[in-house]
């Protein structure tokens, strides 16, 4: 287990302990995701630029930084030379520019480094992920040159301040990534004296008198050696002990002594990367800031505090995947209340989630507590001592909740039955809206769900329900009144809308309860929500057999990425090609031809279809391409198209419903309004499933 030494927690708490974050802490934040969505290392960076040389015609100059690796500095400045500023610029925003964590980014590490308090982070890092926790207006950017703001560190501040020291991504001409750029900050010779001088002296101070922890740097960090080297030397040794946290293995006892020797930096080790490296950084702030919170005792009762207080103190330092936690407190909540999403901090999730349980007392009948379900879970990811820990927890816990050993037997078997995987089963629903088909100018609207293998279940009766036009809140009431009657879970329930064009514009995953019924999220960022053409349902048995056969190629890449491309373009190797359309494209005579041609399973339209503009939608439709996309903000401008292709190229073509729902549910829990999600329209031809008066035309379709 990780034991911070004394000298580094009375820094911590003593607010003289400087933050210092490498490339290692992005990294990790994003490794778990896509390639697309990674940021690459340093040398990956040079590739890429290498890569973009190659691509703009300069294969010369491509060779020329190949030839100058493992020398990144001098790789760096070719590439930049024969780029020119545009290309450069761009590549780098294309590499680092995300102003937001993608779903699924693991933040752990990055929340444990601020719950450390310290008054300022400084960072080599050109990219945002040391903000993503947090609103950017709660941030204050410092660059090289400002001057101001490098004066008044140690004042007291209403923001997180970060020290961009390499520049960022924000201010591209910040940067420093080659070798005449690195003189800007770090003199070469004598006099000491270069354009970011102000900076310089700063660092050079921090580094005399501070101590510093060095987080997601190797020990091969040539430029930051040299500078403690030459700090070392002017302070006459006796510049501040440093600190420096590697995983286990990296560095021998002779480096470490080496290490110490030359640069006063005394080498910490973690077991490995991920949970148990947080964990490392987490145990230095819980002994430096040991008075945590309490629980507050108006969210469960007296007999649940002590129980909660005890299991809170058992937890401290488990560091599981977000993934895990997430997953486990969505399978344990009740019913009724809003979904983990997956990713963020691990440990401050774990710890909500906990003290959140505790004061749900009102189980499913027969069920467990919900805590000592979620204590159950996550028990089949935990490492000792923590799994010892919570196994004692739960056997003590039940013994305390429980009268006599038939209770406690009757506890145990309900906790047994709640963890059966097998009773959680995926349905797939199915809503049909006809307009003004019985009713005047209103919607008659069927429902039927599957689950398992058995045959639709109709949720409307046989004949539906009919609505005045427009009665979107009535008819989500009614759905999931339904599906809820049922235990139909949110997370294993994908809710199809078959509507004819004449809706299919609208943004259907924005439906909600009426506002006198319940202030639930949308229904999108609850369930997994798609459109279907009612027009393709409807159509003849001929059409409707190509459709099926157009499903069928398509589950086949089901796993493979997209890549979203112009028309003229062609997909990378092992890609699906996802065709970017403006209104002319997507209405030309040859639409499905060429979508055909080319492969192409997806359509995104640049341009939201609306209820004036609907010629591009209904060319689309009329194809038999299975998915389309688009956002109800439009997508015209080049921010939006990368917003987009950013989304559709980070996960595989079968995942892309349950992306989009991860975005839209990010989108309802943001506060500003801004996000991309609630804004993502999907149609999704899922051919499997069909009205049952279609059966007969099913069973044709299925031995094709």
């Amino acid at each position: 287990m990780f034991v911070p030494p004394q000298s580094l927690i009375d820094a911590v708490r003593d607010k003289k302990l400087v933050p210092f974050v490498g490339a290692g802490i992005s990294v990790g934040a994003v490794v778990g995701l896509p390639s697309e969505q990674r940021f690459p290392d340093w040398s990956g960076l040079i590739l890429r630029l290498a890569e973009r040389l190659e691509n703009e015609g300069k294969a010369a100059a491509a060779a020329a930084v190949h030839a100058a690796l493992p020398d990144t500095m001098a790789a760096a400045q070719i590439a930049v030379d024969s780029l020119g500023r545009p290309f450069f610029l761009d590549e780098m925003r294309r590499a680092f520019g995300r102003e937001r964590a993608p779903v699924g980014a693991d933040l752990s590490a990055v929340q444990a480094l601020w719950r450390l308090r310290a008054p300022f982070v400084m960072t080599t890092n050109y990219d945002h992920v040391l903000e993503w926790p947090w609103d950017t207006t709660s941030i204050q950017r410092i660059h090289n040159d400002d001057p101001s703001y490098l004066q008044s560190l140690d004042d007291e501040f209403s923001k997180l301040r970060l020290w961009y020291l390499h520049g960022s991504i924000e201010r591209v001409d910040t940067i420093i990534l080659t070798s005449r750029q690195y003189l800007k900050l770090y003199p070469d010779g004598s006099p000491k004296r270069v354009e970011y001088d102000n900076a310089f002296k700063h660092f050079d101070a921090l580094l005399a008198d501070r101590s510093f922890l060095f987080v997601g740097f190797s020990l091969t960090e040539p430029v930051l050696r040299k500078k403690l080297e030459d700090v070392l030397e002017s302070t006459g040794y006796t510049a501040t002990i440093k600190y420096l946290l590697v995983r286990a293995g990296e560095a021998d006892d002779a480096r470490k002594r080496d290490f110490f020797d030359k640069y006063h930096v005394q080498v910490l080790e973690f077991e490995n990367f991920g949970g148990p490296m947080v964990a490392a950084i987490d145990a230095i702030g819980r002994a430096a800031w040991p008075n945590a919170p309490s629980v507050p005792a108006e969210i469960m009762t007296s007999e649940m505090k002590p129980l909660v207080e005890t299991l809170l103190e058992k937890v401290a330092g488990l560091a599981l995947p977000p993934v895990t936690v997430a997953r486990a407190y969505n399978a344990s909540k009740p019913a009724a209340w809003e979904p983990a999403l997956i990713g963020g901090d691990a440990i401050a999730m774990l710890r909500d989630a906990v003290v959140r349980l505790g004061g749900a007392l009102t189980p499913a009948p027969g069920g467990p507590p919900p805590l000592l379900e979620f204590v159950s879970r996550i028990g089949d990811d935990a490492m000792e001592p923590w799994l010892g820990r919570l196994k004692a927890w739960l056997d003590s816990t039940t013994e305390q909740l429980s009268a006599d050993v038939a209770a406690r037997d009757a506890l145990r078997a309900a906790l047994a039955r709640a963890r059966d995987t097998d009773a959680a089963e995926r349905v797939q629903v199915l809503v049909r809206i006809r307009c003004g088909a019985g009713a005047a100018s209103g919607w008659i609207v069927h429902a039927w769900s599957w689950a398992g293998t058995d045959a639709p279940a109709s949720l409307f009766g046989p004949e539906g329900r009919a609505y005045a036009e427009g009665s979107s809140g009535e008819v989500v009431y009614d759905l999931v009144d339904e599906l809820e009657a049922r235990n139909a879970n949110p997370d294993l329930t994908s809710i199809a809308f078959a509507v004819p064009s004449a809706l299919a514009w609208q943004p259907i995953h924005a439906w909600t309860l009426p506002a006198s019924v319940a202030n639930d999220p949308p229904i999108g960022a609850t369930y997994t929500v798609t459109v279907r053409p009612l027009e393709r349902l409807e159509r003849p048995p001929l059409v409707r057999r190509r459709l099926k056969r157009a499903w069928e190629e398509f589950k086949k890449h089901a796993a493979d990425m997209l890549a979203v491309i112009d028309p003229a373009a062609s997909a990378p190797p092992n890609r699906v090609a996802a065709f970017l359309l403006d209104l002319t494209a997507a209405t030309r005579r040859d639409l499905a031809s060429r979508l055909d041609a080319a492969g192409a399973r997806c359509v995104v339209l640049r341009d939201a279809p609306s209820a004036t503009s609907l010629a591009h939608l209904s060319a689309v439709v009329d194809t038999m391409t299975p998915a389309i996309v688009w956002s109800q903000d439009g997508a015209g401008d080049a921010a939006a198209v990368a917003a987009i292709r950013d989304l559709l190229q980070s996960a595989s073509l079968g995942g892309l419903p349950g992306r989009v729902r991860d975005e839209r549910r990010a989108a309802f829990l943001d506060e500003t309004g801004t996000h991309r999600g609630m804004s993502l329209s999907l149609v999704w031809d899922d051919a499997d499933y069909v009205p049952p008066e279609q059966d007969g035309a099913k069973a044709r379709l299925d031995i094709i």
